[in-house]
């Protein structure tokens, strides 16, 4: 997956909307995914798409127009040197940021934009620009200089479920015949280790459709390691963790190997059909993640399929 950018860009005029579209032209030939944030009038829209996206991004620029003229510099001109607004919009969004906890971020502010709220704190250093029109080769230099890299996330990454084969599984709750499936989780971060990394499945939706909350919610145990439940994933450097087992008696039966203390091992899933399985993984300072694997549940090791939607 490339890196995706979230670009915070005013977009009050057709000039603003050139800059905002040759900024992502550029950024998606140098191999980045790009997302322009466009303004939304209501609740619904700024949860999935300007807070949904801001929290899946792995980069943030941010670029504040100036809007409304708001007074003078002292001892100045009504007509020179006046002090303008910022974007209202694109400055909520800012806040939204700062909460998530970028790490790769470039701000650019357009000249006698005043500074208030957070961006007193955090505009300070901000890339200075006259003109709109300079804006895109500002940025296109400042992702140089910074050395951002299309490969970087600042999330956690899967890797393909792989089929591990058919083993003798023991723990502390004894010991089953399984087919076991593994999934890489990765770190794509070149800096920073992924310190207490855990998995949990949290909910099932069944073929009925009803959702369901996991009986098993326990953390799942990491590949090629005695008894461990959570793991330091180091940079640019994967683990795999057990995504579930099926007995290999019975087809049906599905477990998990995780740190639940009831014995004998329980499973979770004991009929044929057609599940939805949604897991969640914790790690210091990366963003929590949540995916989802179809299972296609036949009774039959053979025939049985799954896939990350």
């Amino acid at each position: 997956m490339p890196g995706k950018i979230f670009i915070s860009c005013g977009q009050g005029n057709n000039e603003e909307r050139q800059v905002a579209n040759q900024i992502k032209i550029h950024l998606i030939s140098q191999g980045y995914d790009p997302f322009v944030a466009v303004e939304t009038q209501s609740i619904q829209d700024i949860n999935t798409s300007i807070i949904g996206n801001l929290k899946t991004s792995d980069y943030y620029i941010f670029i504040d127009f100036a809007r409304d003229r708001i007074g003078k510099k002292k001892g100045k001109s009504i007509c020179k040197d006046s002090i303008f607004r910022g974007s209202l919009f694109t400055n909520q969004e800012l806040a939204v940021a700062y909460v998530l906890e970028f790490k790769e971020v470039l701000y650019l502010q357009q000249e006698n934009v005043n500074l208030e709220g957070i961006g007193k704190y955090l505009l300070s250093n901000a890339i200075q620009f006259k003109s709109k029109s300079d804006v895109p080769s500002l940025v296109e230099q400042a992702i140089v200089r910074k050395g951002w890299n299309p490969l970087y996330s600042r999330h956690l990454a899967l890797g393909s479920p792989n089929y591990a084969g058919a083993c003798q599984y023991c723990d502390h709750t004894g010991t089953y015949s399984d087919h076991i499936w593994h999934l890489p989780i990765k770190n794509l971060r070149y800096d920073t280790a992924a310190f207490d990394t855990v998995v949990r499945l949290n909910e099932i939706v069944h073929p009925n459709s009803n959702v369901i909350q996991s009986r098993d919610r326990y953390f799942l145990k990491w590949v090629s390691k005695i008894n461990a439940y959570s793991a330091t994933i180091l940079p640019n450097d994967e683990c795999n963790f057990d995504l579930f087992a099926l007995d290999q008696l019975n087809n049906s039966l599905l477990r998990l190997h995780s740190e639940e203390d009831i014995r004998p091992r329980q499973p979770i899933i004991n009929v044929p059909g057609n599940y939805i399985l949604r897991y969640q993984i914790f790690s210091k300072g990366f963003p929590f993640l949540k995916f989802d694997i179809q299972l296609n549940l036949t009774g039959n090791f053979n025939t049985t399929k799954i896939v990350i939607i």
